[in-house]
């Protein structure tokens, strides 16, 4: 075929960069087992290509180091011909250990996720790709360019994520966080399979397509070089891409094609002064984002909350042993619990969205880490802590703060603790009850009053501010339509809500005070504590039904709040009440519910959580209402295309999910603060992490002052030991809009470093903080 003149569309673009790759879902559709034999196919067919066809000079590991120890295990005997490829830099790797959702995961899981990560990279040999690479993930959190940048990566390759953003900024601008870290970011055109293509007729046409939708984009950021994706979903390596591109710009004069790793392109593209833009990357205008996958399988959200909070728990107390008694931090130990953390949180493990056996496995590897934990937190106690009998108290974050000390066969009390400290705690033998629990409607405290009605919903009162707040806790069931990706409502469905609920007082003080409320199939116990500002609930699903949402709904009253403030990491991001329309149809219409990590506010009242990442703030006649998500029930990986109103387009294969319907007990924790508006963002985060974090209670005497203070005003991330053994990490942020400070002091010395624990900066008397700045310090005792 003779060569053709290239379109008016192409009159700009002139260099292409292919980059060979595979992405690779380590379980989905199919068990990881399953998947690990393709991959080691597929990786035995990338050596025989690269080392037989020096015209083919590289391919791209889909930027998760984890495909490294998975292949290996299959194919141990080939890993001298995979390192000598590496070495070459042949075979681009890393930077992350996973491809996580980034959402769902805590922040120092994406933390750890890169450190691991790296260190795979340099056991074999790599240097890690330069590319924040996150071809899949459902969505980026707003912090991810601060992120990215502390581990000196100033680039990301994207796929899903843009909204309307698409006009103001185009496929290619900085994305830039809160304390001004950015990255370079580029859109994928719109995708990570964009010249997943047949032949030179489908990539011509293909390549035709991509520069009509995305060339003016492109000429605007100055780009003359065009990134094309040669992969796909497991794809094996097309061994004739050489060819191709040979053919292709024969076929189109004028133009080159380069075979090259995402970090070529990054490095050979020079972007005029691109636009800029801040914030989370939520839209579905080119790509599914598919956040209906906070709510699907919540066990499993509960289950990674849990094991994060406990790890960081046992960590910080391990941390705190190594500076009260001199000791070494097991890194390794901990290093060895974050990798079995990670592996649970791919995108397609943690969203909930695989075939069942996955999930199955999940929750076996969950419950092997808790054991682990458990042992790590045993060492800690016994190797610094532990002194006499008696029960102790720790307090494992750096604020003083209040909390409930309660141990079985012992009266319940309140104390207060100094940050990073413990106490002994004087507890007396539990008397048996005066009476059994009694009929009633009302528990209170000199705080909070709380009272049910009939239909077993709830009136706060604020004792310190007279402020009254009725009908919360209003469950409220409805049909769900959808899969394991997208909820989607049945037209005309009715809501269910119940009318009647009995109730009666479980516990009635001093210290700590329960009203049960049945409704069945749920019931819920509501908690009240003595000088503690927030009502807690415990709540038992008995769940029999098929394809249905359960939610909560929290009316907030009358207020002129125009935000809702949610948790993200390292952040409190906030999200406009009345989202504005779409400009234009997205591939998926935008989605009314949203992800917290664990709280979220909207004027008066915050809903604080563990584990239950799903809400929605929605208008009512008598003000906007938070509805927070107990349980969704669905039984489809996907539906077809065209069979949602939620989602016209597919997302996965169609396999049944049986364990996806969520059937028996469920439980549910979660918390309600009045007077959120009273309080900065600093002090929600904080109240979320008092919640989540209680005490540790110990059934034994502890005393000890804080060996490390931190003051200032922001908010803990962790304590954990060095990567390279040389002291201890404290890293916090500050979630404020302007400048912080903080001044770390105690019988160790400190030394500011990057979040990849590289560089070293010191100040005598304090450090300061950018607004939203995360800082990291590197601890030695003195």
């Amino acid at each position: 075929m003779a060569a053709q003149p290239a379109t008016a569309a192409l009159a700009g673009l002139r260099r292409f960069f292919v980059v060979p790759h595979t992405h690779w879902d380590r379980e989905w559709y199919l068990p990881f087992e399953a998947f690990q034999l393709q991959l080691a196919s597929v990786v035995d067919e990338v050596l025989e290509v690269l080392e037989a066809d020096p015209s083919f000079p590289c391919f791209t590991l889909d930027g998760q180091a984890i495909v490294l120890e998975d292949y290996l295990e299959a194919r141990p005997e080939n890993e001298h011909r995979l390192r000598a490829l590496i070495a070459a830099g042949r075979l681009e790797v890393g930077p992350s250990y996973v491809l996580p959702d980034e959402l769902l995961v805590g922040a120092e899981s994406l933390v750890r996720n890169l450190l691991t990560g790296r260190a795979v990279c340099e056991r074999f040999g790599a240097e890690p790709s330069p590319v924040g690479y996150m071809p899949d993930s459902f969505g980026h959190p707003l912090q991810l360019p601060q992120i990215l940048a502390g581990f000196g990566i100033d680039t990301f390759i994207f796929s899903r994520g843009l909204g309307d953003q698409l006009d103001d900024v185009g496929v290619v601008f900085r994305w830039r966080s809160p304390d001004g870290s950015e990255v370079r970011a580029f859109q994928q055109l719109p995708s990570y399979s964009n010249f997943n293509v047949e032949d030179a007729d489908a990539a011509k046409a293909r390549i035709e397509e991509i520069a009509e939708h995305f060339g003016a984009a492109l000429a605007r950021a100055g780009l003359q070089g065009v990134l094309l994706c040669d992969g796909d979903d497991h794809r094996r390596i097309r061994r004739e891409l050489p060819t191709l591109c040979a053919e292709l710009a024969r076929r189109l004069p004028g133009t080159s094609f380069t075979i090259a790793r995402n970090g070529d392109y990054v490095a050979a593209v020079e972007p005029r002064e691109l636009p800029s833009y801040m914030g989370e990357l939520l839209g579905s205008r080119l790509q599914n984002v598919l956040r209906g996958v906070n709510s699907a399988r919540l066990y499993l959200k509960q289950a990674n909350e849990r094991a994060e909070r406990r790890l960081l728990e046992v960590e910080t107390l391990s941390a705190l042993a190594a500076l009260h008694a001199g000791g070494s931090f097991p890194t390794s130990d901990f290093r060895l619990a974050w990798g079995r953390l990670l592996k649970c949180q791919p995108h397609d493990s943690i969203c909930g969205c695989s075939c069942d056996e996955v999930h199955r496995d999940m929750l076996v590897r969950y419950e092997q880490l808790d054991r682990g934990i458990s042992e790590l937190g045993r060492r800690a106690a016994l190797h610094g802590l532990a002194t006499r009998d008696g029960a102790g108290a720790v307090n494992l974050l750096p604020y003083r703060r209040r909390g409930l000390v309660e141990l079985a066969g012992m009266e319940p009390t309140t104390v207060e603790l100094a940050g990073f400290s413990a106490r002994t705690v004087e507890l007396t033998p539990a008397t048996p009850p005066a009476e059994p629990p009694r009929d009633g409607a009302s528990i209170e405290t000199d705080w909070l009053r709380v009272e049910a009605a009939r239909d077993g919903t709830l009136t706060l009162t604020d004792r310190r501010t007279g402020r009254r707040f009725p009908h919360l806790h209003r469950l409220e069931d409805e049909p769900d339509m959808g899969d394991l990706y997208n909820f989607c409502p049945a037209e005309g469905a009715p809501r269910w809500r119940p009318d009647s609920a009995a109730t009666r007082v479980l516990r009635d003080g001093p210290v700590v005070h329960e009203l049960e409320i049945r409704a069945p199939p749920v019931i819920t116990i509501v908690r009240l504590i003595k000088d503690i500002d927030r009502i807690e609930f415990h709540t038992t699903i008995d769940n029999q039904t098929e394809d249905h949402r359960l939610r909560a709904v929290f009316p907030v009253g009358l207020t002129d709040a125009a935000d809702v403030r949610a948790e993200g990491q390292f952040a409190l991001v906030r999200r406009p009440l009345t989202p504005p329309a779409p400009r234009t149809d997205w591939v998926e219409p935008p989605d009314p519910t949203h992800h917290t990590l664990g709280a979220v506010a909207l004027g008066p009242l915050a809903l604080l959580t563990k584990g239950l990442p799903e809400y929605e703030a929605r208008p009512s006649d008598a003000g906007p209402e938070l509805c927070l998500t107990l349980l969704r029930c669905v039984g489809l990986i996907s539906r077809p295309t065209g069979a949602l109103v939620a989602r016209p387009l597919g997302a996965g294969p169609q396999t049944p999910t049986p364990d996806g319907q969520c059937l028996g007990r469920h439980e549910c924790e979660y918390a309600l603060l009045p007077g959120a508006d009273a309080i900065d963002d600093t002090a929600l985060l904080r109240a979320a992490q008092d919640y989540r974090y209680g005490f540790l209670v110990t059934p034994h005497a502890v005393d000890f002052d804080p060996p490390a203070r931190v003051d200032g005003d922001v908010v803990f991330s962790c304590l954990k030991g060095a990567e390279d053994g040389d002291g201890l990490i404290l890293r916090c942020f500050n979630a404020e809009e302007t400048g912080a400070c903080v001044r770390i002091a105690g019988n160790v010395t400190a030394t500011r470093v990057r979040l990849d624990e590289t560089g070293g900066e010191t100040a005598p008397d304090r450090f300061d903080l950018r607004p939203g700045e995360i800082a990291t310090f590197r601890l030695r005792p003195l």
